[in-house]
């Protein structure tokens, strides 16, 4: 396999080159996002796939309580957690649906998480790395800490945890608080 560092604006690849396009937690991040989606249509084959998630607009209150409670009293946010990390914009089902116009089979599917938003809660990351990471504010750019980062990461978590997880997911699946709030959206659609 060849890797190929590019603009996501500019895919230097030819047209109908790819069947299937992977594109997870992007566009969120890109000033044009139709561009984006405009560049992705171009290099898929007829028929090809495109795989993408979103966050979603009606996230859960456990994803974000503080921005939550701001959006809904103040039709403002911050800038962290869900609108951290560089994101420019969230995403409605209707805002995917209009930006996937010229694709056919669209399908959105909620990631209907409450719980288990607790547990992917930045708060609580933040509040924990640190205690527990050297480089809490990720300042370190060898190459070195950036492989001991990948085995970190990449690391089989321990059966305990596991378990822990499983059981938070197993009570969200339950319990399904909301059919229409989730923290992500997963998309699939072809070219036509």
């Amino acid at each position: 396999m060849t890797y190929k560092l590019a603009s996501a604006l500019n895919i230097p690849f030819s047209n109908n080159f790819f069947d299937a396009v992977i594109c997870t937690e992007v566009i969120e991040h890109i000033d044009d996002d139709k561009m984006v989606i405009l560049e992705i249509y171009r290099v898929l084959k007829k028929n090809g796939k495109l795989l993408m998630t979103v966050p979603h607009k009606n996230y859960n209150f456990s994803c974000d309580p503080i921005n939550y409670i701001f959006e809904h009293l103040f039709g403002s946010h911050f800038k962290f957690e869900i609108w951290g990390f560089g994101h420019l914009r969230l995403y409605s089902e209707d805002d995917v649906k209009k930006l996937l116009k010229r694709f056919k089979h669209v399908k959105i599917k909620k990631d209907l998480h409450f719980f288990s938003g607790i547990i992917e809660n930045c708060y609580l990351l933040n509040i924990l790395q640190p205690l527990v990471k050297s480089d809490p504010k990720n300042l370190e750019k060898s190459a070195a800490s950036r492989e001991k980062l990948i085995k970190k990461v990449m690391y089989e978590p321990s059966r305990f945890i596991k378990s822990i997880r499983n059981i938070v997911i197993k009570i969200d699946k339950r319990l399904n608080f909301s059919k229409n709030k989730g923290f992500q959206l997963l998309i699939s659609c072809k070219k036509s």
